[in-house]
């Protein structure tokens, strides 16, 4: 559980800090329900990601080599441009997911922890004679998340757009998924600067708890808790991040199978929760109807308003997709209904 702390952040200080996908993150600023309200006031709010892993991969190979190894089609990902992306097994378990951006110096993959690593060791795995370099370059840029702040809009969610603030260069793009929020990427050395002026201006810190909350309600998987390498990545119902349309890559041969001859036997979706007792039961438990095993719930978060409602994923399986009535648990005092989008 998170504990109290009186220590800053590396941008902003908080109140309760967590490990949070191995990284010990502002979990909380002014508690998590005051959080939430600053999040919806005029002039928004602010998450510190600066946990975030940038990978760069550059030279004269780097474009052809990504082609071949992830789900993004690199012939069309040009400068000012940010997509979704994934690197595969043969099996297509999903060994990272994250975002990919064309940068002058060649590309470069955000990825939430632990998965920065993870891609390094993926990528040199196959990397044999092609003429690139692939490096952590998280020490060099820090991301930003910037939440409900009417200035800050896109009529081309992902395209990259450049600004400047108290004469400080950055980066930013909305989301095509939570269109409330704004990435922002800076040099690391000027994030702290960077941060100063956007909550002089009146843009409240948020902790990482809300965001979590709102990935986890906007239906957004992550490696490491909700999908792994045993997960073939259709069952992540993310497949925005599958670019049909390109040659080969690892774990292409089952996804286009799946999309041609069937589905996947169980899928990552959004459920609400609702419980009567103090607590929810720790994830995963597994669901039922009429007592029949119909899936899995795998993370969920309380809502700020109500500690007695979550959002949560759960793993549900093919028969059970299209249920709409609630889903049974071993607690009684718990009941769960699928999310219709």
């Amino acid at each position: 559980m998170p504990v109290p702390v009186s220590m800053e952040s590396n941008l902003f200080p908080f109140k309760l800090q967590w490990e949070y996908q191995s990284v010990i993150v502002p979990w909380e600023v002014e508690g998590y329900a005051q959080d939430a309200k600053s999040a919806q006031v005029e002039g928004g709010g602010i998450f510190d990601l600066s946990f975030w892993s940038v990978i760069q991969v550059s030279g004269p190979d780097a474009k052809d080599f990504l082609q071949r190894m992830s789900t993004v089609n690199f012939n069309v990902l040009v400068p000012g441009t940010i997509v979704h992306g994934a690197f595969l097994t043969g099996r297509a378990g999903v060994v990272a997911l994250g975002m990919f951006q064309a940068v002058s110096e060649g590309y470069h993959f955000l990825v939430s922890p632990p998965q920065g690593e993870a891609v390094h060791e993926h990528l040199e795995k196959f990397h044999f004679i092609e003429k690139l370099k692939i490096e952590d370059k998280s020490q060099d840029y820090a991301v930003l998340g910037i939440w409900n702040h009417p200035d800050w809009k896109s009529e081309t969610p992902m395209n990259v757009h450049r600004a400047t603030s108290n004469e400080i260069e950055f980066e930013w793009w909305q989301e095509d998924v939570r269109h409330d929020l704004i990435w922002v990427k800076v040099k690391r050395r000027l994030a702290p600067s960077l941060l100063k002026a956007l909550l002089s201006e009146g843009i409240k810190p948020l902790g990482c708890r809300l965001y979590e909350f709102f990935r986890i309600a906007a239906g957004i998987p992550l490696v490491g808790k909700e999908i792994s390498d045993e997960n073939i990545i259709l069952e992540a119902s993310f497949d925005r991040a599958i670019a049909r349309s390109k040659g080969c890559y690892p774990g292409q041969e089952v996804v286009e199978r799946i999309y041609t001859y069937g589905d996947v036997n169980r899928k990552l979706l959004r459920v609400s929760l609702e419980t009567q007792a103090d607590s929810f039961p720790n994830a995963p438990f597994e669901l039922s109807v009429a007592e029949k095993p119909a899936g899995k719930v795998v993370s969920w978060m309380a809502s700020s308003q109500d500690f007695r409602k979550a959002a949560g994923l759960a793993y549900i399986r093919k028969n059970f997709l299209e249920h709409d009535g609630t889903f049974a648990s071993s607690d009684p005092l718990l009941s769960i209904r699928r999310e219709i989008i």
